[in-house]
């Protein structure tokens, strides 16, 4: 479990972030959270399924749709984390 912020350089704001990630038999797998105050001051909500990949020593992370959401407004789509 890692917990810290991203940067939205739209909002040029940092949106709380966390990630788990688990391992089963070499396998790697998990999500991502992020709470933001949307608009009227409302706390909206997404989750994300995570493609883990271990690459030379490194671990590399990509979105893998979304699974949940309390968004007011349909996500945009192609947004990078």
């Amino acid at each position: 479990m890692w917990t810290g912020t991203i940067y939205n350089d739209a909002t040029r704001k940092y949106i709380p972030y966390e990630i788990a990630i688990s391992e089963n038999k070499g396998k790697f797998s998990g999500f991502s959270h992020t709470i933001f105050i949307g608009e009227n001051n409302r706390q909206e909500t997404g989750m994300k399924l995570l493609k883990i990949k271990k690459k030379s020593g490194k671990i590399l992370i990509e979105d893998d749709g979304l699974i949940y959401n309390n968004y007011a407004e349909p996500a945009p789509k192609g947004v990078k984390q």
